[in-house]
């Protein structure tokens, strides 16, 4: 079953959005948004993919759409959005806990910085985590370094949403499933 992040419509096959019980699009989750916040977190991402201004911001890991995939951001918060793990992250005020949607997207999706090296590196990153997804005016989907998941969530495993198989953290479609289907993750879409 698959179910809408906003008001539990489940339908037995996978969900396209406008969710047609109660209408909500995924404007605020592709790019295609209006608040402030919003504008600024895409800003944010497109410095990094162009040089411009590459910084972590007092963070630990900071990411970005690849270029290549900026056409297929729809479908990845869709896919993320259906077949996701469902986790939750502590806000960095510590004040509020998020719902987060962790899906593994076995392509490069973006690139990324990570303190973890001697200098900042650029390195490719797959996978799609997207924000309090409820949220209007502060919900984003960003590509995520899986050093930062594996932080994030150390003891935290999934299973695969087609056999059941147990595998690591958003990986929830697992190899082997992926390849029986083709090998393409939209596919699954």
């Amino acid at each position: 079953m698959f179910t809408c992040f906003s008001c539990g419509f489940t339908n037995s096959t996978v969900l396209r959005y406008p969710c047609p019980s109660c209408g909500v699009d995924l404007s605020h989750l592709n790019g295609a948004t209006s608040s402030n916040f919003q504008m600024r977190k895409w800003g944010e991402h497109l410095d990094l993919l162009s040089g411009t201004n590459v910084g972590l911001h007092g963070k630990e890991w900071n990411c970005s759409f690849d270029i290549s995939g900026y056409g297929k951001i729809s479908d990845i918060v869709e896919f993320t959005l259906n077949y996701g793990q469902k986790l939750y992250l502590p806000a960095n005020r510590g004040n509020h806990v998020n719902e987060v949607y962790l899906a593994f997207i076995p392509e490069i999706i973006g690139s990324g910085v990570s303190t973890h090296y001697a200098t900042l590196q650029t390195e490719p990153c797959s996978g799609c985590c997207v924000i309090s997804p409820t949220s209007l005016n502060y919900g984003h989907p960003f590509p995520i370094l899986y050093d930062w998941v594996s932080h994030q969530w150390p003891t935290t495993g999934a299973s695969c949403h087609i056999c059941k198989k147990t595998t690591h953290v958003g990986l929830t479609i697992c190899w082997d499933c992926y390849q029986e289907n083709g090998g393409n993750w939209t596919t699954f879409l």
